[in-house]
């Protein structure tokens, strides 16, 4: 190996390390393109209830709003998984779940509309704690069954709706069930001279990478425009 032309042992430099330390870097928030619009979302208040009604009329009065967006705007396809449910369907499983989506030409403009937006809510007999959500006669997330049909369950790590011995997925909140067994621990706590038993609780966890994801989509009308999607 020619050392000389190494960068092992050498310092570095970031291709675009200047510009992110001075403050040159354009990132996602930065960019402007003429005609973008953003989003705000209108949250559900409840764990579970039902949606009897979406009043927008106010927020669509709002200067600068463009669309008040529902579930009845977007495809029916089958919400199997999150990704595939981005807005509540007549029903809404977990408080704070998207269900209606504001689109407006700045910001505040979105965030005061969806202020605006009224829904009515049916609230229903809702499962708040694991034991609640597991216990027999529990108020179920999918009454008629996990809706099948979509491909990306697996994402990192959610359930992939896959039956397991002796799991009646179609009544029961639980996704899945996983036993690791490892020694014999009876005989050690029998002979134990103190045991402790705790519950412990922890908040839902998830990854955050530095690298967040964003995009802007721009449309060019097609291959009218000279644009040949791959």
């Amino acid at each position: 190996m020619d050392h000389e032309s190494s960068n092992i042992g050498r310092r570095t430099p970031l291709l675009d390390g200047q510009a992110r330390v001075s403050g040159q870097l354009r990132f996602i928030p930065d960019l402007d393109i003429p005609g973008m619009l953003h989003a705000r979302p209108v949250l559900s208040l409840h764990a579970h209830a039902n949606i009897r009604r979406i009043d927008k009329d106010a927020a669509l009065e709002t200067p600068g709003v463009y669309a008040v967006i529902t579930a009845h705007d977007l495809p029916e396809i089958a919400p199997s998984s999150r990704s595939r449910l981005m807005l509540a369907r007549g029903r809404t499983i977990f408080a704070g779940q998207f269900v209606a989506l504001v689109l407006a030409e700045s910001p505040a403009a979105a965030s005061d509309a969806a202020h605006k937006v009224v829904v009515d809510y049916e609230p229903l007999p809702a499962a708040i704690t694991i034991e609640e959500a597991m216990a027999e006669g529990a108020p179920l997330v999918w009454p008629d069954g996990v809706p099948s049909g979509a491909g990306d369950e697996g994402a990192h790590g959610a359930d992939t709706g896959q039956s397991h011995e002796g799991l009646e997925r179609d009544h029961t909140n639980i996704a899945d069930r996983e036993e690791f067994v490892r020694g014999d621990v009876d005989p050690e706590l029998a002979e134990a001279d103190l045991v402790i038993e705790r519950s412990f609780f922890t908040p839902m966890v998830h990854q955050s990478s530095i690298e967040t994801q964003g995009v802007i989509a721009q449309p060019l009308g097609g291959r009218e425009r000279g644009f040949d999607p791959v």
